[in-house]
């Protein structure tokens, strides 16, 4: 009995044990289970924080990149004439850019472009409110404009004018739909999505364009709950959609809005659906086993062990065992196998190779674990990577690699603040222009133009000190900051070593080329806390060089400053000189040496400023050539002087011979609508063309010979007179006259007025004379103020002239006069 009730009670040791190991397996199963899930969490809040600080960076630099460009645009803007060109130049840079104009300070619009002309808003009053906003402020923002599905926003900046003074604005009309298009290059999965959200709650940018503007609550509690998400905190949430999403939720800095990166829960966390399948699986493989094998430990040696106890103990009682008892016993003790260790060995076996499978999984899910957080280090390398060569293109120029404009800017801002901290610290900006650089491309393309100007940028970063730093701003502008100059003459030393490296000739295509530069140079001090200043005086100082000759450098003084002023408010006044009726006509007299009569008149356009009086025409005159005025001068001076022709040839019946004389300039002449403003000048005054003569300078007519060949042969078929105005001051060349249809030379006053001073003078204009006669030409003598200077020129051949001598230049009613005088 003693050794009986010892197997039963190791039967039992063995059963209570196998429920402890059953209970550790399940325990071990358990977590290895929970670990897998946290594990598998982990990697996918890790991938959405990485994807939301990647979207925020994409918006982030947007917004930089647009204020930097607005801010750079400034000193383009204060040097344009015509900003409509910058307009449209900075439309067809910035695809996410829908309108941009140009207003003063109380709203009214100077400028204007838009890819929708019939959506241009030129509310003054709206956009006044917005110039109230940006006051103090040196980027500007406007809060969203909600419109159809898009969504729009308002971004400026102030601009100062040359004296420093803040005057007018930029603003650009922004589509923030436009911005989908950057969400879209960030990767959320097979199904994610990227959308924005302002201060107020309401849907900027969104896949589904009739959500945008749409107010996100959340739908239990009515609270605007996205604002307390930020942070990089994962939720789970339900879509606008209704469908249960991941989502990660940040602020952004440089605007308050939030960026919301959303992916569907299915999508997430379909690994970890998987894990769990294939654990649940395998515990429930592992339950069943433990329960067999606890059920044999119980049913084959318990339980019939026990069943034995008991019989001998009624045995030994003296009890009778019965039949039913008997045969319950032996259907215990019953088996199907004669070795029941052999089938609890198998058992065992089973049971460590379902763990060794077990752990077999969780390596292959470490293993995979591993790779794709090696594949998320390598794509952000990429970006990081990527986002480098981003900055590196926007503060660098794609020809010659120099720094651009904007690195300049921010570069000058650094030199301004070591300035104000060091007393004694100074920095020089040369701004440096190239000579005739636009006749390398005419001539020998732009493909070599390029080509010299990467010599021209590897020449500098050469031959110049490690303290100059070298940017290109465009076409053949180049700047030089030299930090740390110790005085003015070490600044003009280094602008004085450039024209010298320069003397050199470039060969490329073997073609020799000589290229220098004019140089501008400036000289830092405390007056200046604006890049833009300085960029600004360094190329009125280069300008300055400039006029008086190439290959020279000139150094920046205050009344540079003040001229260009003056000579900014005389173009704005200029502009509308026209419309306000300052500008006028008067004719100066031809007179046919001859018989002494009147032969024509000279029509000549002045200028009566409201504040500065009379204003000569060789001031007034470049500045219209310059900025592109002076083509609407010609042509309102014409039709001024063909009505006045019209109104003489009614009432004073003056000769047949009698014909007006207006100049063309350059631009005009070149305008291939010329001839049929001509002739809608014709038509209107009703003047018959044989009146009128049309006087253009040599330099336009061999600037491009053969299309003025054309033009010519056009303006003679109409029967109306040519000159050749100004002859000796441009080619002075005899060899090309026999090529146009020209009827008349005029010899300009510089020659006149030294026939009795330079003996060398009259010889020329001998050959002048006589070989303007072979062609058939008359001559006319301008500037004549001595009877000695009409004498010497009539003996020399020519016909008429004009002059003090004969009369000034007159006004409407003295010319007048003098036609009626001139008939008796």
């Amino acid at each position: 009995m003693s050794k009986l009730g010892k197997n039963i009670s190791l039967s039992q040791r063995l059963h209570h044990k196998v429920l402890v190991l059953s209970f550790l397996a399940l325990a071990g199963m358990a977590g290895t289970f929970v670990s897998s899930i946290l594990g598998r969490l982990h990697v996918v809040r890790s991938d959405f924080e990485k994807t939301s600080i990647l979207a925020v960076e994409t918006f982030e630099r947007f917004f930089i990149e647009l204020e930097s460009s607005l801010k750079s645009s400034q000193y383009v803007i204060q040097g344009k004439s015509d900003p409509r060109l910058f307009l449209l130049s900075f439309l067809s840079q910035h695809e996410y850019v829908t309108q941009i104009f140009i207003t003063d300070l109380q709203g009214e619009i100077i400028a204007q472009e838009s890819y929708f002309a019939d959506k241009q808003e030129n509310n003054s009053l709206t956009v006044k409110s917005y110039i109230d906003n940006m006051q103090g402020q040196d980027f500007y923002l406007s809060q969203v404009i909600y419109q159809q599905g898009e969504s729009f926003i308002y971004a400026g900046v102030l601009i100062a004018n040359q004296i420093g003074s803040l005057d007018r604005a930029l603003l650009v009309k922004i589509n923030l739909t436009e911005l989908w298009s950057k969400a879209l290059d960030i990767n959320v999965g097979n199904n994610g999505y990227i959308y924005l959200v302002d201060e107020t709650n309401n849907i900027i940018i969104y896949p589904n364009r009739k959500y945008i503007g749409t107010e996100i609550v959340d739908g239990k509690t009515g609270n605007k709950s996205a604002l307390n998400k930020a942070n990089y905190h994962l939720v789970l949430s339900k879509s606008l959609t209704g469908s249960f999403v991941l989502s990660c939720t940040n602020l952004l800095r440089t605007v308050p809005w939030y960026v919301v990166v959303e992916q569907p829960v299915n999508e997430s966390l379909k690994p970890i659906l998987w894990i769990t399948e294939i654990l649940m699986l395998i515990v429930l493989v592992l339950l069943l086993l433990l329960l067999d094998i606890i059920r044999f430990t119980k049913n084959r040696l318990i339980l019939p062990l026990t069943a034995i106890k008991e019989m001998l103990q009624e045995t030994t009682q003296g009890k009778i065992i019965d039949l039913k008892t008997m045969k319950s016993l032996l259907d215990i003790f019953s088996v199907k196998s004669d070795d029941e260790l052999t089938n609890f060995a198998n058992f065992h076996l089973q049971l460590q190779k379902t763990k060794q499978e077990i752990e077999q999984l969780n390596q292959e899910l470490e293993q995979r674990v591993s790779e794709r957080t090696a594949q998320l280090e390598a794509e952000i390398r990429r970006r990081k990577k990527a986002q480098k060569q981003i900055i590196h293109i926007a503060l660098h120029d794609s020809l010659t690699g120099l720094p651009n404009r904007t690195w300049l800017i921010e570069k000058i801002s650094e030199e301004l603040v070591r300035t104000r901290e060091n007393t004694g610290y100074q920095f020089a900006l040369l701004f440096l222009d190239g000579d005739r650089f636009k006749l390398v491309n005419d001539s020998l393309g732009h493909s070599i133009g390029d080509r010299l100007l990467v010599a021209v940028a590897q020449r500098l970063n050469k031959e110049l000190p490690s303290e100059c730093d070298v940017a290109r701003l465009g076409g053949d502008e180049f700047t030089v900051l030299i930090e740390d100059v110790k005085n003015l003459q070490h600044a003009k030393a280094i602008a004085q070593k450039l024209l010298t490296i320069f003397n050199q000739p470039f060969k490329l295509e073997q073609q020799r080329i000589i290229f220098g530069f004019s140089i501008g140079v400036l000289l830092s001090d405390l007056t200046y806390d604006d890049p833009n200043q300085m960029l600004r005086d360094a190329d009125l100082a280069m300008y300055a060089a400039k006029a008086q000759g190439s290959g020279i450098y000139h150094v920046f003084d205050e009344l540079m400053r003040q001229q260009s002023i003056e000579r900014m408010c005389l173009e704005t006044d200029l502009q509308q000189a026209v419309s306000l009726n300052q500008l006028y006509v008067n004719y100066q007299p031809i007179i046919n040496f001859a018989t002494g009569k009147l032969a024509g008149f000279e029509a000549l356009v002045r200028w009566q400023h409201p504040e500065l009086g009379f204003v000569s025409p060789g001031i007034f005159i470049p500045i219209a050539e310059e900025i592109g005025l002076v083509a609407k001068i010609d042509r309102w001076v014409l039709k001024q002087a063909c009505q006045q022709m019209v109104f003489w040839q009614k009432e004073l019946n003056i000769p047949v011979s009698f014909v007006m004389g207006v100049n063309l300039s350059r631009r005009q002449f070149a305008d291939p609508n010329m001839i049929p403003h001509i002739d809608a000048i014709l038509s209107d005054t009703g003047l018959s063309p044989q009146y009128l003569k049309l006087e253009i300078t040599e330099t336009a007519i061999i600037d491009n010979p053969q299309s003025a060949k054309i033009v010519l042969e056009e303006l003679k078929s109409r029967s109306i007179s040519l000159a050749i105005d100004d002859f000796g001051v441009g080619y002075s060349s005899l060899s090309y006259l026999h090529q146009f249809p020209v009827h008349t030379l005029k010899i300009d006053r510089s020659f006149v007025c030294k026939l009795q001073t330079d003996k060398s003078i009259e010889p020329i204009l001998m050959a002048i004379v006589t070989m303007a006669h072979n062609l058939n030409m008359t001559i006319i003598a301008e500037g004549i103020e001595e009877n000695i200077e009409r004498c010497k020129l009539q003996s020399l051949g020519c016909e008429m002239g004009q002059g003090y001598l004969f009369s000034k230049p007159l006004g409407v009613k003295e010319a007048t006069q003098f036609i009626i005088k001139n008939r008796r």
